[in-house]
């Protein structure tokens, strides 16, 4: 079944039974494809949305980058086993982004060398990022944490930290999307996701299929006394419906270049 994009939106609804506040604090929890920025749309519009995404693809675009060029690494000096890595060249100069460096940030640890322009880049989205957390204070607005989130201690950090830049007794709110059993076609969408954004003329946005698993894998539910609310949202048995609705897409775009 072909959905519109009415029907699509009424799949995706989980309807929140307050009305937020500039004291609300919403920490997104689920993989990417889960449909966050759809349950942000019709429960908190108005809210003050702190991306990490957003913030990559616009510096990525003021740099006449790809969103994937932000994530582009050469061969590091040893592989994971720890072995030396026969194919790394620290005399390479990637075309595009310039010479091998020294990886300038510093909890990046599993990629000590990264190229110059990319690395360069990475690090002015980080000092954006962290601009972007700065001014939630003079927003006015419920704050949302628009990122997977998915252990505790990334949580505990960005809330350590939000508190600290608001100076506001903020209540912090778990918006946990359910994803257990649906991995496998949380990954499908991502794909259809991404050849949408190909055949649309925006940048590639890849998310490898690795990547989720490691995410997934890892994934820490919140514990007692992390939140003082928590919202779940389900939206497993409407995916296989969000996967049709981009193969809809894609199949019309491609009657349309026919």
């Amino acid at each position: 079944m072909k959905l519109t994009v009415r029907q699509l939106k009424n799949l995706i609804r989980e309807s929140l039974d307050f009305t937020p506040t500039a004291t609300d604090m919403f920490v997104l929890i689920g993989p990417p494809s889960i449909g966050k920025s759809t349950w942000i749309r019709e429960n908190v519009p108005d809210a003050y949305v702190i991306s990490s995404d957003e913030v990559t693809e616009a510096v990525a675009a003021k740099n006449k980058m790809s969103y994937d060029d932000m994530f582009t690494y050469p061969q590091q000096p040893t592989l994971r086993s720890g072995d030396p890595n026969p194919d790394y060249n620290p005399d390479e100069v990637h075309p595009k982004f310039g010479k091998v460096v020294d990886q300038g940030i510093s909890w990046k640890s599993w990629a000590p060398k990264a190229y110059e322009k990319v690395n360069a880049a990475e690090i002015e989205a980080l000092e954006k990022l962290e601009q972007v957390k700065r001014d939630a204070k003079s927003s006015g607005k419920p704050i949302v944490i628009d990122m997977t989130n998915m252990n505790t201690g990334v949580r505990k950090r960005i809330i350590a930290e939000m508190l600290a830049h608001t100076g506001m007794d903020l209540k912090k709110i778990g918006v946990v999307f359910e994803f257990a059993g649906a991995e496998e076609d949380i990954k499908r969408l991502a794909r259809t996701r991404t050849d949408l954004r190909g055949m649309e003329g925006l940048g590639p946005k890849t998310i490898p299929d690795a990547a989720y698993d490691r995410m997934m894998g890892g994934y820490e539910p919140p514990v007692e006394g992390e939140f003082d609310q928590v919202i779940i949202v389900d939206n497993r048995g409407k995916i296989k419906d969000f996967i049709n609705y981009n193969l809809g897409r894609i199949s019309s775009l491609i009657g349309g270049h026919g």
